[in-house]
């Protein structure tokens, strides 16, 4: 795969090891930040009291994928999660967007029409080191 979308859905896509999850055999990234007024859940988008975490969210996933000779585009929007993801994948040309999992209905709706756009979506899992069993 020559070529992904990682869209910031919440605050925790720099933590753990989704990001090495997500980048293996990518040469390209898009990252996309969407400030979506809208997103009414705790864990769900960006609000305007946390785009300076969003951008700092991006800025060091940047500098660590290109550190790693990946080439990273970002893009910040403001609007519909899903609107800003789609138009930004067709302007990109990207066929795969990969997103950390959530468990709230705005996420399993936003994949679900994302998938009905026919990209690949591929939806990592992670557990905190927190909760793992030994």
């Amino acid at each position: 795969m020559a070529k992904i979308a990682i869209p910031l859905l919440n605050n925790k896509e720099e933590e753990g090891e989704f990001i090495e999850n997500a980048i293996k055999g990518v040469k390209e990234v898009v990252l996309i930040l969407v400030v979506d007024m809208n997103a009414t859940t705790e864990n769900f988008g960006f609000a305007t009291s946390q785009i300076s975490h969003g951008s700092e969210a991006i800025e060091k996933i940047k500098k660590s994928l290109q550190m790693k000779g990946i080439s990273v585009e970002d893009v910040q929007e403001w609007g519909d999660t899903f609107s800003k993801i789609n138009t930004t994948a067709k302007l990109k040309q990207v066929k795969k967007i990969v997103v950390k999992a959530q468990d709230n209905q705005y996420f399993r709706n936003l994949i679900k029409k994302l998938r009905n756009e026919k990209y690949e979506v591929e939806v990592i899992k992670e557990t905190s080191p927190l909760t793992e069993s030994p």
